[in-house]
């Protein structure tokens, strides 16, 4: 798993420069690489909890998105990188 995230990190690096350090702190992308080894492991509670982070995740952008649409704010701030130049 380690080599994988080091190749993953390190393309990625090469490719985008520093933001993809940065890219990997999003909850989706950790979320698939802990959900692809609690697979591997057939642990269901390390499956779940990665369930539950990109769930929470992804509550908190439609709040963001309707706040926005409503008062032109992001009300969490985990969609404010959309409208960024």
């Amino acid at each position: 798993m380690l080599v994988y995230l080091i190749f993953m990190i390190g393309s990625r690096f090469i490719e985008n420069g520093s933001v993809a350090i940065y890219e990997f702190l999003w909850a989706c992308n950790q979320a698939l690489l802990v959900g692809a080894f609690a697979m591997i492991s057939q642990d269901s509670h390390l499956l779940r909890a990665s369930i539950v982070l990109v769930s929470i995740d992804q509550l908190l952008w439609y709040v963001d998105l309707v706040g926005y649409a409503i008062k032109k704010k992001f009300m969490i701030g985990v969609a404010k990188y959309i409208i960024w130049p």
